[in-house]
């Protein structure tokens, strides 16, 4: 993980999901109930980057179609909403997250901004 900050989201058995985050601004948490049976939980990262590292674990089923999503994503402008459909297989951090100072992508950081 990426300086330990990262949002990790499993299907090992059911769909688990872990946040860690190393430097929380806890005055600016919440964990709220959501529903009959939910709760949002929120809050602020006072240590963080330019950049979200997305890996996601290429499914064992559906590939073919899953691979293809991703062609749809070309010619997409800013602002434009890229939707993926992931098949939940239950595999550790089949989702992970990561952010942290000085993650770079590669090929170099924002231009245009």
């Amino acid at each position: 993980m990426a300086n330990g900050e990262s949002l990790t989201i499993d299907g090992n058995g059911s769909v688990r999901w872990q946040a860690i985050n190393v430097q929380d601004d806890v005055s600016k948490g919440e964990m709220a109930p959501h529903g009959q049976t939910g709760r949002r939980t929120k809050g602020v990262d006072k240590l963080h980057g330019d950049y979200f590292r997305v890996e996601i674990k290429v499914p064992d089923v559906w590939t073919a179609q899953f691979v293809a999503q991703f062609a749809g994503a070309a010619g997409k402008q800013a602002g434009d909403t890229i939707v993926i459909y992931l098949p939940i297989r239950e595999i550790d951090k089949q989702i992970d997250v990561h952010w942290t100072p000085g993650l770079q992508p590669p090929g170099g950081g924002l231009t245009g901004s």
